[in-house]
């Protein structure tokens, strides 16, 4: 990654050729889309937004010409990578301006809900909006049955879930560059960021309140906006796990079972870390004796 920063650092051109290629490339496999939008973000950090959007610009022009000679599974044709741009952009322009991860974090999460209340506006029935684009998803796929989210009642909140699985993959791309430009620019400097990653006690009083206002006009969209608001504190959760283990001086090995967890559980332990995230905006458990 280091090697990969350096050469978007060469110029505009190198990050726009970089950003290109694996923007074309998430249309066959979607996590490339993160890569080429961390680039976008590196740029942002680093160069400031006017050469950021000169990036995106020439990005989105190699997306478009090369997605014409790509053949795309159902329902996936649409690049990924368009979604997490305005997101990125604006986390990356955050996190330069204020150099906390946590209010960047926030900034995404923020457009990830209003990504969800969108649909929402747009479709008039979100639900029946994805679950027409799951159906045209799982056309070829074997062994996924469409009932199996009838069953389970996931389809109320689906568009909840995709808001924050976009708004996960726009914070992934934001922190990926953040560690580029570290390990480029200040070795060691990423870890400690992101050990103190934390949000305003104000903000969380602000979503409660927002949420309680929602909760009273719609409860459908209460349930799903609260599934990507709460996703802020994850990431929060996430940093005390990490700080606490290096401050602690465990080994990193501790480090393994929530990760592990999370492939196969990870409603209970993205829900653990947000709940820890949340307590930790008042008690603060970094600073606990250990």
């Amino acid at each position: 990654m280091q090697l990969l920063g350096k050469l978007v650092m060469r110029g505009p051109l190198y990050a726009i050729a970089v950003a290109g290629l694996l923007g074309v490339l998430s249309l066959l496999v979607l996590p490339c889309a993160i890569l080429s939008a961390a680039i976008i973000a590196l740029v942002q950090l680093r160069k400031g937004g006017m050469q950021a959007l000169a990036v995106i610009i020439g990005t989105l022009v190699f997306v478009t010409i090369g997605s014409e000679w790509i053949a795309t599974r159902p329902g996936l044709d649409f690049p990924i990578l368009i979604i997490l741009l305005v997101p990125v952009y604006l986390g990356a322009m955050f996190l330069r301006g204020t150099e906390s991860q946590g209010i960047a974090i926030s900034v995404i999460i923020a457009c990830a809900a209003g990504f969800a209340l969108s649909v929402q506006i747009y479709s008039g029935d979100a639900a029946l909006f994805w679950s027409d684009w799951l159906k045209e998803v799982m056309t070829g796929m074997q062994n996924i049955t469409f009932e199996g989210f009838e069953k389970n009642d996931s389809l109320s909140i689906l568009n909840g879930i995709i808001a924050m699985l976009l708004g996960f993959a726009a914070v992934s791309s934001l922190l990926l560059a953040r560690w580029m430009q570290s390990a480029l620019y200040n070795p060691g400097g990423f870890k400690q960021e992101f050990y103190h990653l934390s949000t305003p006690r104000m903000l969380f009083w602000n979503i409660v309140g927002l949420l309680g206002i929602i909760f009273l006009v719609d409860e459908l969209l209460f349930k799903n906006l609260f599934i990507v608001l709460a996703s802020i504190y994850f990431f929060q959760g996430v940093a005390v796990m990490h700080c606490n283990v290096s401050r602690l001086r465990r080994s990193p090995v501790n480090l393994l079972l929530p990760y592990f967890l999370m492939i196969f559980v990870p409603q209970f332990v993205i829900a653990g870390m947000a709940c820890m995230g949340m307590v930790d905006v008042f008690l603060n458990f970094r600073k606990l004796p250990g």
